[in-house]
């Protein structure tokens, strides 16, 4: 499904944590392992509160943790929200809890899957791992074979790089892609692991690996097969070539943080995203917009930590950088490395699938570069947020 390039086209995203427990242990995941579910009580007043916007378009994502942990309450949720009139769902999932009847559910409730994998098996077996450290590519490659036979919608996929598995990151999206471009259609996001630091050896397989990406994508475009790649699925409309090229200026770059995303945790606390619920409790209790036991708060508010009116170029999360570093403005290198390098593969990309657009693109290109030259700028000259009250008062 194709995401408006305006904000205030798109729908609100109200993303709730059903479990934060989790089938795998994932080397980079720095989810906090409380172990706590959403009770039932809360799952109804979610749903109940949503349903009564009037006029105001929702997308309902469960997650967690593993959301397929919470298999019952998910379905409630779905089922319930269903009908209070919500009909957009969204779930991320690692994929080995999925089966052919949990598949055939969410095509059946228009329920749209992005399925979290970490590459080819060197990549796969290094980062997603159970507890005990055994790898999960052997399983990952059953589901690619569930979901090819069973799935009718266009695919979505995520991939998560780190330092350690950028080698390997362009033969991971070559790869996915070979195996299931001729699908109704494949986008493909990714992002890097952004707390950790990058050497410059794999900063360079990380550009090695996204002129690979740019072939394959190229490849495939030209077979006729609809085949995407991006990076921030948050964003939705950073994919390589045209779009990040031409998309729309305002909006296009924008967080959506607290005027078209939110976050419900187990116990039933609003936030204005997801990510701060991995906050410690004591870091993000001035974050809590209300609590749905006493009905969902007002979900447009808007706070004043958002980006400049321009939007972020660097794709970079505020509230990933809070989480893992309490200050939402410093924006990690590599974000900036990928934003250039993005810039200079999708013209490659245009040159070679829509010659006759290169001048055109490559003038966004340089106005682009500027625009986030601008950005850092602005950046140096903001004061930083104290970590006591990082947003500041809300504005309403």
């Amino acid at each position: 499904m194709t995401e408006p390039a305006n904000v205030e086209d798109r729908p609100l995203i109200v993303s709730v944590n059903l479990t934060t427990a989790c089938n795998l242990a994932c080397t980079y995941c720095h989810a906090i392992h409380r172990r706590e579910s959403i009770d039932d009580a809360c799952v109804t007043r979610v749903a109940e509160g949503v349903g009564r916007l009037t006029g105001e378009p929702v997308q309902i994502v469960p997650f967690g943790g593993e959301p397929l942990v919470a298999w019952p309450r998910l379905r409630a949720l779905v089922e319930q929200s269903e009908g209070h009139g919500v009909r957009r769902f969204m779930l991320c999932t690692n994929g080995l809890l999925l089966d052919r009847p949990k598949l055939e559910y969410f095509m059946d409730h228009d329920v749209e899957v992005t399925l979290s994998w970490d590459g080819v098996a060197p990549a796969q077996d290094a980062l997603r791992v159970y507890a005990d450290g055994r790898g999960t590519s052997d399983e990952i490659e059953r589901v690619f074979d569930m979901i090819r036979g069973v799935c009718r919608e266009p695919l979505h996929m995520r991939i998560t790089v780190s330092p350690d598995t950028a080698a390997h990151f362009g033969d991971s999206v070559a790869y996915v892609f070979d195996r299931l471009g001729d699908r109704p259609g494949v986008k493909l996001c990714f992002m890097p692991v952004s707390t950790a630091p990058w050497s410059e050896v794999q900063l360079a397989s990380l550009r090695s690996g996204l002129r690979t990406a740019a072939e394959a994508l190229v490849r495939h475009r030209r077979a006729g097969h609809s085949v995407a790649f991006a990076y921030n699925e948050c964003l939705r409309a950073h994919e390589l070539g045209e779009q990040i090229l031409f998309s729309d200026e305002p909006h296009g770059h924008a967080c959506l943080w607290g005027v078209k995303m939110l976050g419900v945790d187990t116990d039933g606390g609003v936030y204005p995203c997801h990510t701060m619920i991995e906050l410690r409790g004591e870091q993000r209790e001035h974050l809590c917009m209300g609590n749905v036991a006493d009905g969902v708060p007002d979900l447009r508010r808007r706070l004043e930590l958002m980006p400049p009116p321009e939007g972020n170029p660097y794709h970079a999360c505020f509230a990933w950088n809070l989480v893992n570093s309490g200050d939402p403005f410093e924006v990690p290198e590599v974000y900036r490395f990928l934003y250039r390098a993005f810039l200079e593969e999708s013209l490659r990309v245009v040159e070679q699938l829509v010659p006759a657009q290169l001048a055109l693109a490559e003038g966004r290109a340089a106005e682009l570069l500027a625009r986030a030259a601008r950005w850092d700028e602005e950046l140096r000259g903001r004061p930083r947020p104290s970590v006591v009250n990082p947003l500041g008062p809300a504005v309403r």
